[in-house]
């Protein structure tokens, strides 16, 4: 059945028709917009400096766009401190101020 006999069939009023038609763009732009944040967090995932940052976690995040609620994966990043850096935190009084990680 193409467009033209399901809409006489249904007999859809033309608000009807634009708040489908608005609902489904929503729908495909944010699955777009999804796709889009997700790869660019794995681009970055993959140029960042792996010494100085680590993958602390992944986490499912939802957002509010112009197309509606979007939910994504994402990665979480800390500091690695290194050997020296817990040395010095802990020459000068306040190694609980400083994270510890290998």
């Amino acid at each position: 059945m193409n467009i033209q006999q399901h809409l006489t069939k249904n007999s859809l009023t033309w608000k009807e028709i634009e708040l489908d038609l608005f609902r489904a763009l929503q729908n495909a732009f944010a699955e777009l917009f999804t796709a889009l944040l997700e790869d660019i967090d794995r681009q970055l995932a993959e140029t960042r400096d792996k010494r100085r940052y680590y993958l602390k976690d992944k986490r499912r995040t939802t957002i509010q766009t112009l197309f509606g609620e979007v939910t994504f994966e994402r990665n979480y990043y800390d500091l690695t401190v290194s050997s020296a850096a817990r040395y010095a935190s802990s020459k000068c009084g306040q190694p609980d101020k400083i994270k510890y990680w290998k």
